[in-house]
C-alpha cells in the first residue's frame, strides 16, 4: 500500500482534523482485533485508500481465470467432440466477455456498491457457463463441470478483498446454481445431488469466516499504518515548531540570537553567490537600564516588546529582524546601499520615537528613543566576514550612543575599519 495514494484526504485536514482522526482511529485499535469496526469515516477512508491495491487483487484474479480457461476447450472437445461449438462460444466469448466487462467496471466504478457486486457476478457467470457446458455433454459430465466451477469459486471468495455480503451473495448464488443444475439431471440420483449440494455448501461456508478474517486483518493493517503516518505528521509538526520555537525570542516574538546569526550566514552566503552586496542594522534602547530602574522589570518587558513592534513594522520585505541580546535588536538588510541602510535606520529610529512612551528614568518629557549603527559590505571587502559586518556596525552604534543618543551612525562615517569604503558606496 503506497501512502501517497491515500495522504491527499490526510493532507486535506488542518492540524485539528488530523489531531481528532487520530483519536478516532486510536479508539478504534483500542479493542480487540476480531471486534475490529471502522466508523463510517474510517470506513470511507479505508474504501478509497485501498481501492488501487483491491482492485488489483481483483482484476488479477478475473484476467488468470479468463486466460487459464481457453486451454480447458481443447480438454472438452477431446472428451465430448459434441460440445465443440458450445465450449468455443463459452471460453472464448462469453467469460472474456463478462470478466473483461467486470475488470473495465473495477476501473472505472470505485463505489462500495459496485465492488459489492463483482464477485457474485463473476460467480454466477462461471456457475452458469459450467452447468451449460456440463449439460451439453452427457452423464456425469454435468457435476464436473459444476464442481470444477465451484473449485474455482473457491479461490475467488478467498482472493477477493470484499464486504462479507459480497462473499456469502457469491456463495450462495453458486451454490444455488449448482443444485439447479443437478435436479436437472437424471443421471445422478437424488441422495446424491443432496449430499453433493450439502458438502460443496460446507465448503464454501468455511471459507466465509476465513474472508472475515482476513477483512478485519486487513483493516487492521491499514489502521496501522494510518496512525502512524498521523503519528509522524504530528511528530513533524511538533518538530516543526519547536525549531521556530527555538529560533525565536520569548519575550518579543522576533528571532533570538542565534537564529539571526544564521540567517545573516545564510544571507552572506547568497549575497557571495549573487556579488551582491549585504548591510546590518544594530540597534539599542537609550538609557534602557534606567528605564528598568526606575518603572521595574515588568514595564521594561513591556517597553522591549512595544519597541520590538514598531521595529518589525518598519522593516521592508527583503529585511530580517531579531533581538540581539537585552535591549539591543538587529536587522540585516539583502542588496542594500548606503542610502537604503541610512533610510531603514532613519525609518526605525522615528517608529520607536514615534510610540511616545514616557522614559521614567530622565528628566523632563522625554519618550523611549533608539541609537542606529549601520555598516555595508560585500563579499569581497575582507576576510571573517560577516561577524566583521556586525563588529563595524556596532562601532558605528557606540558612536551613535557617544554623540548624543538617539540618531543613526554609518559605520562609513564614524570611520570604522571596513576595506575600501569608498568602493561600498560607489
Amino acid at each position: 500500500m503506497r501512502a501517497s495514494r491515500w495522504r491527499a484526504p490526510i493532507d486535506a485536514l488542518d492540524p485539528a482534523g488530523r489531531a481528532e482522526l487520530l483519536t478516532e482511529v486510536e479508539a478504534v485499535l483500542d479493542g480487540r482485533i476480531r471486534d475490529l469496526t471502522l466508523t463510517k469515516r474510517l470506513e470511507a477512508l479505508y474504501h478509497s485508500s485501498t481501492w488501487h491495491e483491491r482492485a488489483k487483487r481483483i482484476r488479477s484474479w478475473l484476467i488468470w481465470v479468463a486466460i487459464l480457461n481457453t486451454p480447458i476447450f481443447a480438454i472438452d472437445v477431446l472428451q465430448n467432440p459434441r460440445i465443440f461449438e458450445v465450449s468455443l462460444l463459452s471460453h472464448f466469448i462469453f467469460l472474456p466477455v463478462i470478466y473483461g466487462s467486470l475488470c473495465w467496471a473495477m476501473t472505472r466504478f470505485r463505489s462500495q456498491k459496485a465492488e459489492s457486486l463483482i464477485l457474485p457476478v463473476a460467480a454466477v457467470s462461471l456457475m452458469l457457463m459450467s452447468g451449460v457446458l456440463g449439460y451439453t455433454g452427457e452423464g456425469a459430465i454435468p457435476e464436473r463441470y459444476l464442481s470444477g466451477g465451484l473449485f474455482v469459486l473457491a479461490t475467488g471468495l478467498v482472493i477477493f478483498p470484499v464486504r462479507l455480503v459480497s462473499t456469502i451473495s457469491a456463495a450462495v448464488l453458486a451454490i444455488g446454481i449448482y443444485g439447479a443444475f443437478c435436479l436437472r439431471n437424471p443421471a445422478m440420483d437424488p441422495v446424491i445431488r443432496a449430499t453433493m449440494a450439502v458438502f460443496y455448501g460446507a465448503i464454501l461456508g468455511c471459507l466465509i469466516p476465513a474472508r472475515r478474517s482476513m477483512n478485519i486483518l486487513h483493516r487492521h493493517s491499514f489502521m496501522l499504518r494510518l496512525e502512524d503516518l498521523l503519528k509522524a505528521d504530528r511528530l513533524t509538526e511538533m518538530n516543526t515548531r519547536l525549531a521556530v520555537l527555538a529560533g525565536t525570542d520569548d519575550l518579543t516574538g522576533l528571532a533570538n540570537r542565534r537564529a539571526i546569526r544564521g540567517r545573516l550566514v545564510d544571507a552572506w552566503a547568497e549575497a557571495a553567490q549573487r556579488d551582491g552586496r549585504l548591510g546590518v542594522a544594530l540597534l539599542d534602547i537609550d538609557h534602557f537600564k534606567r528605564f528598568n530602574d526606575t518603572a521595574g522589570h515588568d514595564a521594561g518587558d513591556r517597553c522591549l516588546i512595544a519597541v520590538a513592534e514598531a521595529i518589525r513594522q518598519a522593516m521592508p520585505a527583503q529585511a530580517v529582524v531579531g533581538r540581539f541580546g537585552g535591549e539591543e535588536f538587529i536587522a540585516v538588510l539583502r542588496d542594500a546601499t548606503p542610502e537604503s541602510l541610512l533610510v531603514l535606520g532613519e525609518v526605525i529610529r522615528c517608529a520607536v520615537s514615534d510610540l511616545g512612551m514616557p522614559h521614567p528614568g530622565l528628566e523632563g518629557r522625554q519618550v523611549v528613543s533608539v541609537s542606529v549603527g549601520i555598516a555595508l559590505a560585500t563579499p569581497d571587502d575582507s576576510t571573517n566576514w560577516p561577524d566583521n559586518l556586525v563588529k563595524h556596525a556596532d562601532i558605528a552604534l557606540y558612536r551613535a550612543k557617544a554623540n548624543g543618543r538617539n540618531r543613526v551612525v554609518a559605520a562609513w562615517d564614524a570611520q570604522a575599519a571596513i576595506s575600501a569604503p569608498a568602493r561600498q558606496m560607489a
